[in-house]
């Protein structure tokens, strides 16, 4: 009994640490495998940077320039380089403590993300599963044969995703290489990015969505 409640005691002194110290605590204590281009120097420096209205730019470890884009309560952007970005949102988790989505999109040939859960410790949840999008129906307009050959298309498809700013939402879509300019044309006709919702437990999907493919 005494487990549990001290177990409960931390969940709430967490939940309430994370409020009072919002993205900035936790952008700073974040682990340098999640970002090998900036130690925590450089990210209490970018930090610093962006309190003080000086251009929020470092020299990052990988011999290139890192920029903090956006730097809210419970929301952060960095580009970490050129070809990757980072975001991460603080959610609320049903009954329980507040978590961090991180979301890391490498700008290839074709965009890609990685989505990863963990708790304010920075220990990965693995429970709470990523969200992939679903591939198009074939519209009544689309015959069989042109919708299963740009299905085919879509074999090498990769998941991208960003997370809103302004609310508990995300964006997901898809990104496709080695297609030709027709085949892109009419992708991008067919597939829609799709919203997500995030409802205390997992992103859901929302019922509404908006023309995108990379």
């Amino acid at each position: 009994m005494k487990k549990k409640l001290y177990a409960l005691f931390f969940m709430i002194l967490s939940a309430m640490l994370v409020a009072a110290e919002g993205m900035k605590s936790i952008w700073i204590s974040t682990p340098n495998l999640i970002t090998p281009y900036l130690n925590k120097s450089l990210r209490e420096k970018l930090v610093t940077f962006n309190q003080t209205g000086v251009n929020p730019e470092v020299n990052n470890l990988m011999g290139g320039v890192s920029k903090l884009d956006t730097l809210t309560g419970d929301f952060l952007q960095v580009e970490l380089s050129d070809a990757c970005t980072l975001q991460m949102k603080v959610l609320p988790l049903s009954g329980s403590d507040s978590i961090v989505c991180v979301v890391k999109t490498f700008h290839g040939p074709a965009k890609r993300s990685d989505i990863k859960f963990f708790n304010t410790d920075w220990q990965e949840l693995d429970d709470i599963q990523a969200p992939h999008p679903s591939l198009p129906q074939r519209p009544d307009t689309m015959d069989v044969i042109n919708y299963d050959r740009l299905m085919h298309a879509m074999d090498g498809r990769m998941e991208y995703a960003s997370l809103h700013a302004g609310d508990n939402g995300l964006t997901m879509g898809f990104s496709v290489i080695f297609v030709t300019d027709d085949e892109l044309k009419s992708l991008r006709n067919l597939n829609r990015e799709t919203l997500w919702k995030w409802d205390g437990n997992g992103f859901v999907p929302s019922l509404a969505s908006v023309a995108g493919l990379e």
